[in-house]
């Protein structure tokens, strides 16, 4: 079996597309949550933004730890990534200040993570799927600098509900093609017969056919 790394994984979603408002006595008492210790805790994290977050940038077996939205302040959730889906999972702080996960007890912060972290546990629920727990998803998580350069950008306008693409200049540069002289010829016929005749360069790209005045 190939061994699996226990380092936080850091994907290139950015931390700003998932973070979710809230007052700000909530966010200090979320902040001096003891488990911050954790890195893979998100204390400002929602179900929804954890589902989309594993599913889209994390591998099978990755999990962060969030407040719990319904369990009140003593209860959070883990978040685990299976093969086909995101699973969420109680985790307690109980009275006497202990932390309860599935059957076992941890006495503080300290040894829950220790468990999660060097322990990798395998876990699941009533469907009997399992998991290995090996990809703690941090929080810490830099937004890259990756940006794609506009190359077409035009209006459109309905005609007979179909979408049509309008130049927004007389001209646009298409692809080079040579002119072949039997279309030169047959231009020429057509303004001999059409005073008004006006040559047109269209460009299919998927279902919008676009026109130009100039080929260049």
């Amino acid at each position: 079996m190939a061994e699996m790394s226990n380092q936080p994984f850091v994907s290139s979603a950015s931390p700003r597309a998932t973070s979710v408002s809230r007052s700000s006595e909530s966010s200090t008492a979320y902040l001096s949550d003891p488990m911050m210790k954790m890195k893979w805790f998100h204390p400002f994290l929602t179900r929804h933004s954890a589902e989309c977050m594993l599913i889209d940038n994390a591998p099978e077996g990755s999990y962060l730890l969030r407040p719990s939205a319904t369990g009140g302040k003593d209860q959070y959730t883990l978040s685990v990534k299976f093969s086909q889906s995101v699973q969420h999972m109680k985790v307690k702080r109980l009275p006497d200040s202990r932390y309860q996960f599935g059957r076992s007890f941890f006495e503080n912060v300290n040894a829950l993570k220790k468990h999660f972290e060097l322990e990798r546990p395998i876990v699941g629920g009533e469907s009997g799927i399992t998991v290995v727990l090996s990809y703690p998803y941090s929080r810490e998580v830099d937004e890259q600098h990756l940006y794609t350069e506009v190359h077409h950008h035009a209006v459109t306008r309905m005609v007979n509900n179909a979408v049509v693409e309008e130049s927004d200049s007389d001209s646009y540069d298409l692809p080079d093609t040579d002119s072949s002289p039997e279309l030169d010829s047959l231009h020429r016929r057509l303004q001999q017969i059409t005073p008004n005749w006006k040559v047109r360069w269209f460009v299919l790209r998927n279902t919008t056919l676009s026109y130009y005045k100039t080929k260049q």
